[in-house]
Parts: structure tokens; sequence; C-alpha cells
């Protein structure tokens, strides 16, 4: 898993309560939150890589959502950039992130964020290019990865990774912490 999205999963996945939050259990939390580098032998087993590129397995238990349409998919990741955004310290001075779209002919969603105006994009800062599939998996054009927005742990992952492509480092774990207890309440 490349080391910026490594460190977006660890932080979403480290602050978790035991149970369930949006599907994801605490033996996954626990076992997912252990990966730090590539060589680790567990996160060996999270993806396999087919003509170049890197598929990352989804547990069971992470997937909440399937047979959603793009739009669907594309609205859901946008919802979640912009409450997690919200929460981060860029918030209170700067832009709100944008998210660029285009459609396919065969149907499938390209998105990518940066600040500005949709009519007046400011892509010196933009995030990485996701194209989104029917069944809700999301190529990653730069990385050459494909994870699925059906799994709470991928689309937590993506959301952290496009603010952070905008603009820059933050305190991914206490944001999502913060973001989880709008959910779901205080999870001291």
């Amino acid at each position: 898993m490349p080391l910026r999205r490594n460190a977006a999963v660890c932080a979403a996945l480290s602050i978790m309560p035991s149970g369930q939050i949006l599907g994801v259990s605490s033996a996954v939390t626990a076992t997912t939150a252990a990966i730090t580098l590539p060589a680790n032998k567990a996160y060996s087993q999270d993806y396999e890589t087919d003509d170049g590129q890197i598929k990352y397995k989804s547990k069971e238990s992470n997937i909440f959502a399937s047979d959603d349409s793009v739009e669907v998919h594309r609205r859901r990741l946008n919802n979640i950039v912009l409450d997690i955004w919200a929460l981060t310290p860029f918030a209170s001075s700067n832009p709100v992130p944008i998210m660029l779209s285009s459609e396919n002919e065969d149907g499938t969603i390209n998105i990518s964020y940066c600040i500005g105006t949709p009519d007046k994009p400011d892509r010196s800062k933009e995030s990485y290019f996701y194209s989104i599939d029917h069944n809700g998996t999301v190529s990653v054009m730069e990385s050459n990865e494909i994870l699925n927005l059906n799994d709470a742990q991928h689309l937590l992952a993506i959301a952290t990774t496009i603010i952070r492509d905008v603009y820059g480092d933050y305190n991914t774990k206490e944001v999502i912490r913060e973001y989880f207890e709008s959910i779901v309440g205080d999870i001291e």
C-alpha cells in the first residue's frame, strides 16, 4: 500500500472503538492498524497484484453497500470528503474542496479534487485522479491502485487522502475520531 494511503488507513482504523462502526469489526481494526509498511507480513495478505495493478482486498465485515450506482458512490464520497474536511484545521482558512467530475461513454465517472470553483478550478494542488466503476471499484490512476467504495475502510482512506493531497498533512487520527463521534457520539 503506498505510504500516503497506508498512513490514512492506519489512522482511521486505530481510533475505532470495539464493536461495529460502519461494518468494521474490532478484530479487523486491530489487524489492519498494525500494518505499517508493505514489508509487513500481515499487509501482504491485504492486496493482490494483477497486470501491475494493486488490488486491495475487502473483508466481508467492511462492506456496507453494494449495487449502488456510480452517481450514488460519487455523492457518498463527496459528502464524506466534505464532512471530514470541515473537521480539519484547513476549514477555518481555506476554500472548500471542489470535485471535478466527468462521465465516460460507458457510464463510469472520473473525479479529482482541488480548490477554486467549478468554473475556475485551481489545479496547483489537485488530488489523484479516481475512476469509479459500476460495481463500486475505484481505480487510482497515478498509483495504479484499485479500491472498493463499498468498503468503509477504503472509503475513509480515499477521503482522507484526497484532503491530504489538496491541503497537506493534518492529524488524520484526530479528525477521523471527531468524524466518528459526529456519527455515533463519544467513543472514549
